[in-house]
């Protein structure tokens, strides 16, 4: 297909370039690792749609996209606390300074959860105020079952923002597959679950469907944030004597500027499922957020391999800008040029394929 006509030269330039150099080694086994897990993380996506329509109508399903579009802004509510983690802690690294790389982990855990119990009992408090059917232009009888499964959620989601910490802390070191493999992992085991939920009888579906959806990654996030510290970045494990309020400044300072970026990505890709749901009714929001998948692959491609190359904070931080322009350079003469990737044969084929099903 030509939405994935990539020319072998670039493979093979952009994966396995001719150097000695361990940051580009490791660089670019990272990025060809995380564009395996990302290439897995479609096709589990993709699969989760039918598999949930299985268990789920398209009204229930509906339903749930939008309210996981609302939770999604409670990420941002992070104040961009996890993308100053990640620059400042590599930074640190970089400079083998460990006690500082140590209350940047424990200085940003303290602040997050701070931050997400003061906001999870407050939108508690405003859930059982909210008459959801109004917003969510969905039928009364599902009006308990969203406020339970809001107050779930709630909790969950304000769990996973705190300890998905651990992803940057990988990212920090250059080891942004692993991270992604985290993330794979937990999508990977709720999709099995999913599948097995329809030989079961169950009185509400929609709210088991949407607890086990969000509690599993959690799950695995606890797990692996337990074995990281525990058992592979011990040095820099958080704890409550290394909590320096005084580095809240400097992570908020860079992490805000990240933030805005991700308030406008947030726009432009959860809140037309509100949206829509709220004008046109639940079922419209299925064929949106299916179709929007497909769409989304060049995206998360390009933004996978452009994330696996946090290491220009560290050549930063070693002054060593003469890596850094080679890597842009490669970066613009492979992602940025129409010899690699034909934009309007991709746009014209999927506009085909959309309009012809």
């Amino acid at each position: 297909m030509l939405l994935f006509q990539v020319k072998i030269t670039f493979l093979k330039n952009f994966f396995l370039p001719n150097t000695n150099e361990t940051r580009s080694i490791k660089a670019n086994k990272n990025a060809l690792f995380s564009l395996f897990l990302k290439a897995a993380g479609i096709v589990i996506g993709l699969v989760l749609v039918p598999v949930s329509l299985n268990f789920l109508d398209t009204k229930l399903y509906g339903v749930w996209i939008a309210i996981y579009s609302i939770l999604f802004w409670l990420s941002y509510f992070d104040l961009g606390l996890g993308h100053g983690l990640r620059n400042y802690l590599a930074k640190s690294l970089a400079q083998k300074k460990i006690k500082l790389a140590k209350e940047y982990i424990s200085t940003t855990y303290f602040l997050l959860s701070v931050i997400f119990t003061l906001l999870a009992i407050l939108l508690l408090f405003f859930n059982h105020l909210i008459y959801w059917p109004d917003i969510l232009n969905c039928p009364e009888e599902l009006s308990q079952t969203i406020t339970q499964l809001m107050s779930i959620l709630i909790i969950v989601v304000s769990i996973r923002f705190v300890f998905q910490i651990v992803i940057q802390v990988y990212e920090a070191n250059q080891r942004v597959a692993f991270g992604s493999l985290i993330n794979t992992i937990g999508q990977t085991l709720s999709l099995l679950l999913i599948i097995l939920l329809p030989y079961f009888q169950w009185e509400n579906k929609l709210l088991v469907f949407g607890s086990i959806t969000t509690s599993v990654p959690v799950v695995v996030l606890l797990f692996f944030t337990a074995y990281t510290f525990r058992y592979k970045y011990t040095t820099i494990s958080p704890s409550v004597n290394y909590i320096k309020l005084s580095h809240s400044n400097k992570l908020l300072s860079v992490g805000f500027k990240f933030l805005i970026i991700q308030i406008s990505i947030l726009i432009i890709t959860q809140l037309p499922n509100i949206i829509i749901s709220h004008h046109f009714g639940p079922e419209r929001v299925t064929l949106f957020f299916t179709t929007q998948k497909y769409f989304s692959v060049i995206y998360m491609i390009y933004s996978t391999v452009i994330k696996s190359y946090w290491p220009f904070t560290e050549a930063y931080t070693k002054n060593d800008f003469n890596w850094i322009k080679k890597h842009l350079k490669i970066y613009k003469n492979n992602f940025y040029s129409r010899n690699y990737w034909n934009h309007n044969a991709i746009r014209e084929q999927l506009y085909h394929y959309f309009m012809d099903t």
